[in-house]
């Protein structure tokens, strides 16, 4: 019998195309390793990943996740926050490779990549589901992905969605009602969701669904919609936005005394105007410099390219030639 490493090998045909590779994965990367249980339906890892980091969410900002199902949006979100890399979970194929990848290199990248981790780091991420099974799931998947104690879940339906705090996000994968009984009950649950979304403080949606109707029963049209292939089932994501933040600059840390300028909170936010502050995150400068804002912009512009003192840059032995050319010119038509 054969024995040592597994090579395997790939064959993709598309049209008058042929792609031979070698799988040195194993399992399809969208798998991390940590979702053991599971709900009905639940959405890849690798695309609710990429959802989140299509919103501005940042990790010092709310997010509920009200249909969570086995967890996958929050998960995604803490180890986000965390700053965990997203194959710490799982083993790879090209692992028993020795004598193409040694197994030292292995060892030191998940080394390094066990040094980024902070999960430390304080959040408010939560997650709800009127199945208190699923939620247990949610709960045990959450602790093999080593993010347990980062997240909050509760057995709680959609209508007693509600939190006390402003600008935080719902980032979700609602029911989508593929067969027709589940379809007749789509309508009360949109018109519930968009009534407790309604009454949070400055909060942004981003729902991913196959049902064309959201907007009609979340009572607003969408801000953006993206359409968004899940599997092979067509979907769309909903992005109802909510206010853009403005906080207070003298409660933070990092900022530090300057001339008065127009800087930025961060990507998405609101661009402010203060004077004296500027904010240098990590070293960074994320500030619009003085000289090209409001009334500056015209101070900067160098004296000699300016008003009447243009005119008087010129040599004067050159606006003589030009002038009795222009002479010659005019007599030259006349005739």
């Amino acid at each position: 019998p054969e024995d040592g490493a597994s090579f395997p090998v790939r064959v993709f045909l598309m049209k008058d195309e042929v792609t031979v590779g070698l799988d040195s994965t194993g399992e399809s990367l969208h798998k991390r390793g940590y979702r053991k249980l599971t709900s009905k339906a639940p959405i890849e890892e690798t695309l609710a990943a990429a959802l989140i980091m299509l919103t501005p969410w940042r990790k010092d900002r709310i997010f509920v996740d009200p249909f969570c199902g086995s967890g996958t949006f929050p998960i995604e979100a803490a180890m986000i926050a965390a700053n965990m890399a997203p194959g710490m979970n799982r083993s790879f194929l090209s692992e028993d490779w020795k004598q193409v990848i040694p197994r030292k290199c292995w060892y030191e990248a998940m080394d390094e990549a066990q040094e980024l981790v902070d999960d430390t780091v304080q959040v408010d991420i939560q997650g709800y589901d009127i199945d208190g099974d699923i939620i247990k799931a949610a709960r045990a998947n959450a602790e093999l992905a080593g993010v347990g104690h980062m997240i909050h879940f509760q057995q709680r339906p959609v209508g007693q969605l509600s939190h006390p705090k402003k600008y935080g996000f719902l980032v979700t994968n609602p029911p989508y009602g593929e067969r027709i009984e589940e379809k007749k009950n789509l309508p009360a649950l949109y018109t519930q969701l968009g009534e407790r979304f309604a009454a949070l403080d400055s909060w942004s949606a981003f729902l991913i669904t196959s049902y064309e109707d959201v907007e009609k029963y979340m009572g607003r049209k969408a801000d953006r919609n993206r359409k968004i292939y899940n599997g092979m089932m067509k979907t769309y994501y909903y992005q109802f936005l909510g206010p853009k933040v403005r906080k207070n600059i003298s409660d933070l840390d990092g900022w530090q005394p300057l001339q008065p300028q127009l800087f930025w909170l961060g990507p998405g936010q609101a661009a402010v105007q203060e004077a004296g502050w500027k904010y240098v995150p990590d070293g960074r400068k994320v500030c619009r410099p003085a000289e090209k804002t409001g009334a500056r912009r015209q101070e900067s512009r160098p004296a000699e390219k300016t008003g009447v003192e243009r005119q008087e840059s010129q040599p004067a032995e050159k606006t003589g030639v030009r002038r009795q050319r222009k002479c010659r010119q005019k007599a030259q038509k006349r005739l």
